[in-house]
């Protein structure tokens, strides 16, 4: 400050005002730089929200290349929220695809046989009288509504608690339904890319990066913040 008092006294007050400028610019320009340096910090928020995101991505294609086989879809998508839950553990995808593979590709085929039967009443709707037609789709819609409070919790519960088969998908449709909006948010999560590929297919392949990079562990990331918000709590332990 001294100098540029000094060199302000002996200068026209033009050369001045233009030498008082490039000091505020040079000095803009160290500060910003010390911020870019701080932003690339390994604790700066921006690299540990990157960090989520690039570990996120790898699970996403993890989930993808472990579906392949089709009958594995149930122990890749339990495995993928375990992944996801847990994060810091790289192991955790495969330890709980092995450890959680009978019980998830049971409800998976369980789950496969029940969406038949509801293709196959809508198959339904079209062959018989209008007069059943009402009673079908009242089956269909209660059909779906149970499929959805069971497959919003089903994955989270199959890695996090031990119990039967049968209990996980009583305590999954309990839970679902003790927890309506919560669990409507988090099946709309998951059924957002199959319902574009319905309603609107040309969306749904434009996205086609989307889903294959990061969409479906992004969607589970979601689902278990939801999760351990509102319903962890209001579990005990083993139940």
């Amino acid at each position: 400050c001294l100098t540029l008092l000094l060199f302000y006294a002996i200068m026209d007050q033009a050369e001045a005002s233009f030498l008082l400028r490039c000091s505020f610019l040079l000095r803009n320009h160290y500060i910003g730089g010390i911020q870019m340096k701080n932003l690339f910090r390994i604790d700066s928020p921006f690299v540990q929200k990157m960090s989520l995101v690039f570990d996120l991505m790898l699970i996403n294609i993890l989930w993808l290349i472990c579906c392949i086989p089709i009958l594995t879809i149930g122990a890749s998508t339990t495995a993928m929220h375990a992944a996801v839950y847990t994060l810091a553990d790289d192991t955790t995808f495969f330890r709980v695809f092995r450890d959680s593979f009978v019980q998830s590709t049971l409800s998976m085929l369980l789950f496969a046989a029940l969406a038949t039967i509801l293709c196959v009443d809508i198959l339904g709707m079209q062959l018989l009288p209008e007069s059943l037609c009402g009673i079908l789709q009242a089956l269909f819609w209660l059909g779906a509504f149970f499929l959805m409070l069971c497959s919003a919790h089903l994955p989270i519960l199959l890695f996090r608690y031990e119990n039967t088969l049968t209990n996980m998908w009583r305590n999954s449709v309990k839970i679902g339904w003790s927890a309506l909006p919560i669990t409507c948010l988090m099946a709309a999560l998951d059924l957002l890319p199959w319902l574009l590929l319905w309603f609107c297919s040309n969306i749904f392949w434009f996205l086609g990066f989307l889903w294959m990079t990061l969409y479906f562990s992004a969607s589970a990331y979601v689902n278990i913040r939801l999760f351990r918000r509102f319903i962890q709590p209001r579990i005990e332990p083993g139940n």
